[in-house]
């Protein structure tokens, strides 16, 4: 196993990180096909790949990614489940695929590997997206995190997302075509009744003329504003013992508590992130204050403080740290971002 996940304990220097110059990678050789690794899509669909057993995640990433036809790649990955035994412990865990391990070793469960094509890292505005595949995959991505009770959505707002989603897939509200009951068949939330698809029905006729195009870009529009967009929530309890959520996102480190967003500490402030067994803790600089404050917060499990610190590095190597090149073209590992983790 990668030295990376040896230890219990790790640090990031956020700030010191930001002047490191990474060198150009090389390209990733295909190898012989022998294993089938099944990825599930936004769109339900299913695709067999057959790899080898040795292959790089990257490997498996970019035959995804051409089936795909993607133009805009850094914003997507993929992701599988946690062994069993994590399940059993009640920590259902998703992990994301790392590009530069091999697939034998992240994927315990032998063949045929299981996995799922998902947005990583979620963009302040999907409405500015240069490509249209690009946006109408984060509308996917998007539509299922509602479904999944991901992403927290006022049920008003619920409603009128639903619509742009029938106008999207439907088209423009048609009586003759469109008989009572035409919406039963779809689930847009976690829990939904008749009144909501009454509501639905109404703002669905609203919609006259908009293009799937439109309606896409109305729900996106919608859904960047929203509290919980782009982020996995970890459970924890803060010093007092009181139960919150944590989580990470383009702009920052977040803490909810019951879907409330309570704090958001920007990358601009955070000089550091650790972790050491349990036990997470973030160091913020305030300019109006002569000291730094350290944070800290209690976690679930130890694999789970790993991923949430581990999600910190990348999403501020991604954000802070991208404006030249993209991610996914970058080799190198967590270890030479300045990780102390053994």
């Amino acid at each position: 196993m990668s030295s990376l996940f040896r230890g219990t304990s790790g640090t990031y220097r956020v700030k010191d990180i930001e002047s490191i110059v990474y060198p150009t990678p090389k390209q990733v050789s295909p190898m012989k096909a022998t294993t089938p690794a099944t990825v599930h899509f936004l769109d339900g669909e299913t695709h067999t790949f057959h790899i080898d057993k040795h292959a790089k995640g990257q490997y498996l990433i970019d035959l995804v990614l051409d089936h795909l036809d993607l133009v805009e790649r850094d914003y997507f990955g993929l992701q599988f489940l946690e062994p069993e035994y994590e399940i059993a412990q009640d920590l259902i865990i998703w992990r994301w695929l790392e590009p530069h391990k091999s697939l034998k070793k992240q994927l315990k469960g032998g063949s045929p590997y299981v996995l799922y094509f998902r947005v990583k890292f979620y963009v302040s505005n999907p409405c500015l997206l240069h490509d249209e595949f690009t946006r109408y995959t984060y509308f996917l991505q998007l539509k299922k995190d509602i479904q999944e009770g991901k992403l927290s959505v006022p049920q008003s707002m619920a409603s009128l997302l639903a619509s742009y989603v029938i106008q999207s897939e439907l088209g423009d509200f048609d009586p003759d075509e469109h008989k009572p009951g035409y919406l039963s068949e779809y689930k847009f939330v976690p829990e939904q009744g008749p009144n909501f698809d009454v509501k639905v029905h109404e703002l669905h006729k609203q919609h006259r003329g908009e293009t799937p195009a439109d309606a896409e870009y109305n729900f996106l529009d919608h859904c960047k504003r929203l509290d919980t967009y782009g982020i996995s929530l970890y459970h924890a309890q803060d010093a007092n013992g009181v139960d919150i959520q944590l989580g990470v996102t383009y702009s920052g480190f977040v803490v909810f508590q019951n879907a409330t967003r309570l704090s958001v500490f920007p990358w601009t402030k955070i000089i550091k992130i650790s972790f050491k067994q349990k036990q997470f803790f973030i160091q913020i600089h305030e300019e109006s204050k002569d000291y730094d404050t350290l944070l800290g917060f209690y976690m679930l499990s130890v694999r789970t403080c790993k991923y949430l610190w581990k999600s910190c590095v990348e999403h501020h190597s991604f954000f802070r740290m991208n404006s030249t090149r993209p991610l996914l073209s970058r080799k190198l590992s967590l270890l030479s971002w300045g990780s102390k983790l053994r």
